[in-house]
């Protein structure tokens, strides 16, 4: 591995560190905007907005048909063109998608009965085309290992997501503050990455190189299909069972774990995607049992600390007195 690629193990570390400090400034900064979100919105307008993007995360699982992972992994002699076809086909299943969600709106209101869902979810749709004019420049700067780029892109998202979302749930506008502050924060992602991230499209497809990616792709997508539909399934039953308000509690209370153990790993898997792509095919093996090694001395200490915390919470619990004058059963 050395030998073919000399500097791919220090560029992976210092993906690692950008991407982990991505992570943490991303996750702080929306921790402190959904803490403000909380006190100025009702638990009803984040269940309402959980219902919309359950939907609309099941469709990013194959937004582009898994061309930007299938370009990450492309070989350098082919990058020039298939970068190309990537953005143009990009561009066009975004827009259909946005198309597809707005007209779908309708249907996941009535399945709900949430009326309000019909144009929410409409609204959250254009989320696919901004999306998309950047996801070309993000892959490429992923299959760089350039996630100083990626993290700048990242900070301003949350960032303006955040200050747009408080403004407007300060203005009243209720669950559509959310929604508006996520179209914001995109918009303002994918502005960055064509600053940050030196290519431009020269807007010619290759027909050839389009069903060779689509075929790479796919199975990309596939994966992601079913880790989203088994991701948000417990949000399906719970807003449909127990309604907005319940879901909106659960979602807001799932953030904690998903953030201290899950997307550590999701986090280190964007990394090394790419550079397993890099890696000679008999070292995959060892590479992975050594990162496997050092993601689970992460993220064990924080499940158990985790699982502590909790017990310790019920615990305190059972011993306060109720509203009653009895002890918590």
């Amino acid at each position: 591995m050395a030998a073919e690629n000399p500097g791919i193990g220090a560029r992976t570390v210092r993906a690692m560190y950008w991407a982990y400090g991505s992570f943490v400034a991303g996750r702080a900064l929306t921790l402190v905007a959904t803490a403000i979100l909380a006190r100025l919105l009702e638990p009803r307008d984040f269940g309402l907005v959980a219902l919309a993007l359950v939907f609309t995360a099941l469709l990013e699982t194959v937004a582009d048909l898994g061309l930007s992972q299938a370009l990450v992994v492309a070989p350098e002699d082919e990058l020039a063109e298939r970068s190309d076809t990537v953005f143009l086909g990009s561009i066009v299943l975004g827009a259909a998608l946005s198309a597809i969600v707005g007209a779908l709106g309708p249907v996941l209101a009535a399945f709900f009965d949430q009326p309000e869902l019909a144009w929410l979810t409409g609204l959250l749709g254009l989320n696919f085309l901004l999306r998309a004019l950047g996801a070309t420049h993000d892959a490429l700067a992923e299959k760089r290992l350039d996630f100083r780029a990626r993290t700048q892109a990242e900070v301003v998202d949350v960032l303006v997501r955040g200050i747009t979302g408080i403004a407007l749930a300060a203005a009243g506008l209720g669950a559509a503050s959310i929604v508006l502050g996520y179209l914001a924060g995109t918009a303002a992602r994918s502005a960055t990455l064509w600053v940050v991230v030196a290519w431009r499209p020269r807007m010619r497809r290759q027909r050839a190189d389009l069903p060779a990616l689509v075929r790479l792709g796919a199975g990309y997508s596939g994966v992601d299909a079913i880790a989203a539909v088994s991701n948000n399934v417990d949000y399906v039953f719970i807003g449909r069972v127990l309604g907005p308000a319940s879901l909106g509690l659960y979602s807001i209370g799932f953030r904690l774990p998903e953030l201290l153990v899950m997307n550590l790993s999701l986090v280190a898997g964007r990394v090394l995607f790419p550079a397993f792509a890099a890696v000679a095919r008999d070292a995959l093996a060892d590479a992975f049992l050594v990162t496997f090694r050092y993601i689970m001395m992460l993220s064990m200490p924080l499940a158990i600390g985790l699982a502590g915390l909790a017990a310790q919470g019920k615990l305190t619990a059972k011993a306060s007195p109720s509203p009653t004058g009895r002890q918590g059963a």
